[in-house]
């Protein structure tokens, strides 16, 4: 039987994972959504050398979760976290891009993995 609409939905939700930060604790996150996603993929392809600087603060903003489970801030406090310690905020984003499989090794492993699904459909 197919799944209905909720279990769907329930089955593609962004995973959450707990990340420890050094000399704050555990903070729990979650990966990133298709439109976040495609947002940071944006800014990266317009080779702006400070990406990196921009992202990270949109990153937590987005998937710092609060204990019941929603966002912990806004977008608009983005610019806050901007400005606090930059190896707490690279830590947790870091994290976030992992479990969204943004990093570079999973993109290349992505890559791959779509190179040999359409070699497969070609033969």
């Amino acid at each position: 039987m197919p799944l209905d609409k909720k279990a769907f939905l329930a089955a593609i939700s962004c995973p959450t994972e707990e990340v420890d930060v050094p000399g704050i604790g555990r903070v729990l996150v979650r990966s990133l959504s298709v439109e976040e996603d495609g947002y940071i993929r944006k800014l990266a392809a317009e080779g702006n050398p400070e990406v990196d600087a921009k992202i990270a603060p949109y990153i937590l903003a987005r998937a710092v979760l609060a204990a019941d489970g929603g966002r912990m801030f806004t977008d608009a406090e983005a610019e806050q976290l901007a400005a606090q310690d930059t190896e707490c905020v690279r830590t947790v984003a870091l994290a976030i891009r992992r479990i969204s499989k943004l990093t570079p090794e999973a993109e290349a492993a992505e890559g791959e993995s779509s190179a040999a699904t359409s070699s497969l459909a070609s033969s």
